[in-house]
């Protein structure tokens, strides 16, 4: 498996085919993603075999949205099984990457640990430092296309949003889970809502 070329593809096309105005969605996102799958492969002690997988489909999970905006998973899972071969991956490697990058979808349900890991990558700002500017990225980028109208709305999404998201990896969970329970409380803040039980 040529990893580094596969990787170079798919940055390569997002850099040169999403629009501009995919604020969140751009290619730092698939970075952010890349860099994050690093720290919890590691944590969770994955085979070297198993990171290349997990890089791979990291590099490849959004490459849908070069054709389509709305459940672009599927598109990027067929991409990746039309490019991949070209790059030395066998068809089992491939299935296995076209499983973690549909995972990836929400609100489907990871099963595996290389499913926990890049579902919990792609939302690895949740609990970071960094929320609040990835997250008004990701608010200008559906108010350019009518999903979301005002703050109070944007608001609400989030936390109803937070609230019910976990991470699955212990990883994760040690690394992130206060920083995303920091950035609950200032939404139910925001939102009026102090005071308000949440769900376990």
């Amino acid at each position: 498996m040529n990893y580094e070329a596969a990787a170079a593809y798919a940055l390569g096309r997002l850099r040169k085919e999403l629009p501009e105005n995919y604020y969140y969605h751009a290619v730092n996102h698939t970075i952010d993603v890349l860099q994050a799958i690093e720290y919890l492969g590691k944590g969770e002690q994955v085979s070297e075999a198993d990171f290349v997988l997990l890089r791979t489909a990291a590099a490849f999970h959004d490459i849908g949205f070069v054709e389509i905006y709305a459940n672009h998973e599927p598109a990027g899972a067929r991409i990746a099984a039309e490019v991949l071969p070209g790059f030395g991956y066998t068809e089992a490697d491939i299935k296995t990457i076209q499983q973690l990058i549909n995972v990836t979808a929400l609100p489907s349900q990871p099963t595996t640990l290389l499913e926990m890991i890049i579902r919990d990558a792609d939302l690895d700002y949740l609990g970071r430092e960094d929320y609040l500017l990835i997250s008004h990225q990701l608010k200008l980028e559906w108010h350019k296309r009518g999903m979301v109208k005002t703050m109070r709305e944007w608001y609400e999404l989030q936390y109803q949003f937070m609230e019910q998201h976990t991470f699955y990896t212990e990883t994760a969970r040690t690394h992130r889970n206060a920083g995303k329970e920091l950035y609950l409380e200032q939404l139910q803040n925001l939102l009026g809502l102090d005071g308000v039980t949440k769900n376990p």
